[in-house]
């Protein structure tokens, strides 16, 4: 199954059709079908998944795949910089330890 179908395009479209632009939006339903598959690959595994702050902004989604994904997602993948990375110290300064939930620096998001 194609992940962005014309039939998604289409319907977005419309959705959208009275929206100002640009804009950022979630479909939860492929969305949650992201998660299900993540968790799904790591439960066989045994291995655990670190949400990466820098992609995911918004606390609810956050939460949502901490709740949907159970014990597949533990912790976040950050940056422990202070400043951002510069090319000669990226390699050197990335977090090899999760950070527990309440500690992440996330944004709130809203909806329509």
């Amino acid at each position: 199954m194609p992940l962005f179908t014309d039939e998604d395009y289409i319907r977005y479209r419309e959705i959208f059709k009275a929206e100002r632009l640009p804009l950022a939006f979630v479909d939860l339903d492929k969305f949650d079908a992201n998660v299900d598959y993540v968790a799904s690959t790591q439960r066989q595994t045994g291995k655990t998944i670190r949400v990466g702050t820098k992609s995911v902004r918004c606390v609810e989604l956050t939460k949502r795949i901490f709740d949907r994904g159970g014990p597949a997602f533990k912790g976040f993948l950050a940056s422990p910089w202070k400043k951002p990375p510069t090319s000669s110290n990226r390699a050197s300064t990335t977090s090899s330890s999760p950070i527990p939930v309440s500690s992440a620096p996330i944004s709130s998001c809203s909806s329509i």
